[in-house]
């Protein structure tokens, strides 16, 4: 009898071992799938390779679209984190997490800027907010939008290229007015390297004059502004040397109507015999136009044998001018400094 009450009571308790068993195994399961994977910040601490742990974390940020776990990661891994999750999100708000400028400037932009959100670009310091601005206001092609830049160099840069482009798409000299005529020649080599590759106007792009005047602009002993630049470019573009006039450089005005000149005889896009013979006319300034003149051809025939011909750093430029334009990193082969072939590679 004694025994037959054991044996009963060993049953009962395996039955209960059993269903504590199977509650602890639900209650596991259900853990597993409510967090994928062990995917928690607890578990992510666990791994002990850093790479691992913070790569698990950032993961972890990304599924749940919750920056606060990039918290949990530290230095330049945690600016990634946060970069991601903004991203993902659409979240410029997020940016703000990101502790070096530049990258907190390059998040808010990736997001700003394809949303055409110019009041998003505050989120970023400067001066990567008034770069952001300037970057909606050329894609929008609204100049108002410039003054909302609050660093003064890119809203003169901003304002004065929107106008060059205006000028030229609609052959409307008073665009140049707008203008800046600063001496500065920082401000005028950025205005005019930018208005060169973002401008769709089409009397200006893959246009040779075009080319020759943005050369002309790159060689360092040639004094211009960038209205100067403008009225130039107009006054070739329109065959009007009478805009020369409002030329302020007298060596940027003397060859401003030697090549307008030339385009108005021909009535047609100058070729490259006639504007070295408008060179020829510019007297101590005929180095300076050849070079910029060798640069155009070069770039628009495809020929890298001829910017062996230009001098070491304008060769180097004619070499990145034709990576860029054909998109092609070959032509950075030719480059043997290590800087500049670095230069021309990332901006081809």
């Amino acid at each position: 009898m004694q025994e037959a009450k054991e044996r009963k009571d060993l049953a009962s308790t395996l039955r209960s071992y059993a269903l504590i068993t199977c509650v602890l195994v639900f209650i596991a399961l259900a853990s597993f799938l409510i967090v994928p994977q062990g995917s928690s910040v607890k578990s992510c601490e666990q791994i002990l390779l850093q790479n691992g742990r913070y790569d698990c974390l950032t993961a972890l940020a990304l599924s749940s679209l919750n920056a606060s776990v990039c918290g949990y990661v530290q230095g330049p891994y945690a600016d990634n984190c946060y970069a991601l999750v903004a991203e993902k999100s659409d979240n410029v708000t997020t940016c703000g997490s990101i502790s070096d400028n530049a990258s907190q400037g390059a998040c808010v932009s990736l997001i700003a800027v394809p949303q055409q959100n110019y009041t998003a670009c505050a989120q970023a310091p400067e001066p990567y907010a008034s770069k952001c601005i300037e970057r909606i206001a050329l894609q929008t092609n609204n100049q108002s939008i410039c003054s909302y830049a609050s660093d003064n160099d890119t809203q003169t840069e901003c304002s004065s290229i929107l106008a060059i482009r205006n000028a030229t798409g609609s052959g409307n000299a008073t665009y140049c007015e707008e203008v800046t005529d600063t001496s500065n020649r920082t401000i005028n080599d950025q205005i005019i390297a930018n208005f060169s590759s973002a401008t769709n106007s089409s009397a200006y792009a893959n246009n040779q004059s075009g080319y020759f005047l943005s050369s002309l602009a790159m060689l360092p002993n040639v004094t211009y502004t960038a209205m100067d630049y403008c009225y130039t470019t107009l006054a070739v573009q329109t065959s009007n040397p009478g805009l020369c006039d409002n030329v302020s450089s007298g060596e940027v005005q003397s060859i401003c109507q030697t090549a307008a000149g030339a385009q108005s005889a021909s009535n047609t896009t100058a070729n490259y015999t006639q504007e070295l013979a408008a060179c020829a006319q510019t007297g101590s300034y005929m180095q300076e136009c050849d070079e910029s003149v060798t640069l155009a051809q070069a770039v628009l025939t495809e020929n890298a044998t001829m910017c062996a011909t230009l001098p070491s750093a304008l060769g180097t430029q004619c070499y990145t001018l034709l990576a860029s334009t054909y998109n092609d990193t070959s032509y950075c082969g030719y480059i043997y400094n290590a800087t500049a072939h670095d230069s021309c590679v990332s901006g081809s």
